[in-house]
C-alpha cells in the first residue's frame, strides 16, 4: 500500500506538472498574470495532492469488469517477467505458481521508499522554515522610516492599485534592495538609503512592492514551498515555481505601467536600484525588487509597447485556484471498481488470469502467466465463466484441494492487496468449504477486503 501511494502521488503530479506546462506554452504571448495563474494552480494541485490520498475519503467509481481485467492482465504480465529473478524459487504443484520465501519483499521497498521520501520532506522542510524565519528577523529589526513624505507617498500608491488593506513600511540595514514579506500582515522593507531616493523613483519602488500585496504573490510564494517540498524529487515542480516567480514579478510590473509610470523611468530605477545590490536576501517569503540574474527580461518587457499589460481580477484568480485545489483533491479520493453483475458475462479469456489457481505464500502474490488461467484439457477453450461449478467440477479434485488450501491461508496475510484476491478466487474456484473463512472477512477493516469477501460469498450461493 505504501509503493502504491507513493506511485500514483508521482504520476498524478507528473500529469498536472504536464498539463500546466503544455497550458503555459499555449499562453506564451498572453499577459504574464494569466501565466502566473496557471503556474500557481498546478502547484496547489501539488500541494494538497498527498493530503488528500492521506486523509481523503474514497470515493468508489465502477466502471466496466473488462476494462478492470485488461488492467489486471497488463499487471500480471509485468509480474511474471520479474517472478523468476532475484532469487524468487517458484516451483509449480499442477498448474499453480507457489512463490517461496523472496529476499526483498515489495512492501519492503516501498517502506523504504517512504522513508527515503519523508527525509526529503524533512530536509527541505527545515531549509524553508530556516528562511521563514530569516525574514521574520528582517521585519523584527526593522525601524520607523524617516522619510517625511513616505507615509503620503504609501497612501497614494495604494489608491492608484486600490488597496484597502494595511501595510507596514520600515527600513532595515540588513538589505540593500527594497522587498515585501508577510502572508497575514504584508510588510514592505526599505534599505536606509531609501531616504535620500527622489520622490519619483521611491514612488515607483512602492508601487511596485504594493502590487504584490495586491496579487497575493506572497501566498502564492508559501504554496510553491509545500509544493516542492512535498514533491522535492520531481524537477518539473522546481521548473513551474521557477516559472510562477518569473511570470509574478512580469505581472507586477504591469500594475506598476498601468497605474502611468512611463516605462523607461520604471526600467530606469529598476536599473538604477539593481546597481546598489550588495547584500541579497534569500528569504523565500521575500519578493525582492530586482533579481540581477532576470533583470535583463524585465527591462526588455517593460519596454515593449505590446497592449498586454492587464492583469487577472482578483474573483478570478481565487476561483481558478481554489478550484484546482478541489480538482486535484476530488482526482485523489477517486477509486475505480468492477461492477459485479458483470462478472457472469465475462469468458475466461476476458477475466482476470491470476484468480484461479493462485497460490499465496509471501507478502507479495506471483500470478499465473499472461496467456490466461490453467485448464483440464477436457475443458473446451470457448467454454463460458457463467457456469463457474461446471468448470470447477471438471478440474483435477487434487488441483482444487491444494489451491483451496493455499488461498484459506492467504486470507491471514497482513496485506490487504493479497486478502482481497484470495478472496477473489476463493469465489472463482467455487470452493464450499471456504466459506467460513470469508465469513470472517465480511467486516475486514478494509473496504476493498470486505467487497471481495462479499462477492466470493454470493458466488458460492449462486454455486450451490
Amino acid at each position: 500500500m505504501v509503493n502504491q501511494f507513493l506511485l500514483v502521488m508521482s504520476v498524478s503530479v507528473l500529469a498536472i506538472g504536464l498539463i500546466a506546462t503544455l497550458v503555459g506554452a499555449l499562453c506564451r504571448a498572453a499577459a504574464p498574470s494569466l501565466r502566473n495563474l496557471v503556474w500557481n494552480a498546478a502547484l496547489i494541485a501539488c500541494a494538497v495532492l498527498p493530503i488528500a490520498l492521506t486523509l481523503g475519503p474514497r470515493l468508489t467509481i465502477e466502471v466496466p469488469t473488462t476494462l478492470m481485467s485488461r488492467v489486471s492482465r497488463a499487471t500480471v504480465i509485468s509480474t511474471n517477467r520479474l517472478g523468476d529473478v532475484d532469487g524468487l524459487v517458484t516451483p509449480r504443484i499442477g498448474s499453480l505458481r507457489v512463490s517461496e520465501s523472496a529476499p526483498y519483499e515489495p512492501e519492503d521497498i516501498g517502506k523504504a521508499l517512504l522513508l527515503i521520501w519523508l527525509c526529503g520532506v524533512a530536509f527541505f522542510a527545515i531549509r524553508f522554515s530556516r528562511q521563514l524565519l530569516l525574514a521574520r528577523g528582517l521585519v523584527r529589526r526593522g525601524i520607523r522610516p524617516t522619510h517625511d513624505k513616505l507615509d503620503s507617498l504609501v497612501s497614494s500608491t495604494k489608491s492608484a492599485l486600490g488597496i484597502q488593506r494595511a501595510v507596514r513600511v520600515l527600513e532595515s540595514t540588513e538589505i540593500d534592495i527594497p522587498i515585501v514579506t508577510g502572508v497575514v500582515h504584508p510588510t514592505i522593507l526599505l534599505p536606509v538609503c531609501a531616504s535620500e531616493w527622489a520622490t519619483d523613483e521611491l514612488r515607483m519602488v512602492l508601487l511596485h512592492e504594493l502590487a504584490h500585496v495586491r496579487r497575493a504573490d506572497i501566498s502564492a510564494r508559501a504554496a510553491a514551498m509545500v509544493a516542492c517540498g512535498l514533491h522535492w524529487f520531481n524537477p518539473l515542480v522546481w521548473l513551474i515555481s521557477s516559472f510562477a516567480t518569473r511570470d509574478a514579478e512580469l505581472a507586477a510590473d504591469d500594475l506598476v505601467l498601468r497605474a502611468g509610470v512611463r516605462p523607461s523611468s520604471y526600467a530606469d530605477t529598476l536599473l538604477n536600484v539593481a546597481e546598489r545590490v550588495s547584500r541579497y536576501p534569500t528569504a523565500q517569503l521575500a519578493l525582492p525588487l530586482a533579481r540581477p540574474t532576470r533583470l535583463a527580461d524585465r527591462v526588455h518587457a517593460i519596454l515593449l509597447s505590446h497592449g498586454m499589460r492587464r492583469d487577472i481580477g482578483s474573483a478570478t484568480r481565487s476561483t481558478v485556484l481554489i478550484g484546482s485545489a478541489a480538482i486535484a483533491m476530488l482526482g485523489a479520493c477517486v477509486r475505480l471498481s468492477a461492477r459485479s453483475e458483470d462478472s457472469l458475462r465475462m469468458t475466461p479469456q476476458a477475466a482476470a488470469p491470476t484468480h484461479i489457481g493462485e497460490v499465496v505464500t509471501g507478502a507479495a502474490p506471483l500470478m499465473q502467466p499472461s496467456h490466461g488461467p490453467a485448464r483440464s484439457p477436457s475443458v473446451p477453450h470457448e467454454k463460458s465463466a457463467g457456469s463457474l461449478s461446471a468448470t470447477s467440477a471438471s478440474l483435477d479434485s487434487a488441483w482444487i484441494s491444494g489451491a483451496t488450501d493455499g488461498l484459506i491461508a492467504a486470507l491471514d496475510d497482513p496485506s490487504p492487496q493479497v486478502r482481497g484476491e484470495a478472496a477473489h478466487s476463493l469465489g472463482r474456484l467455487g470452493a464450499v468449504r471456504a466459506r467460513l473463512s470469508l465469513t470472517r472477512f465480511v467486516n475486514d477493516p478494509d473496504k476493498y477486503v470486505q467487497y471481495e469477501a462479499r462477492e466470493a460469498l454470493s458466488a458460492l450461493d449462486r454455486a450451490r
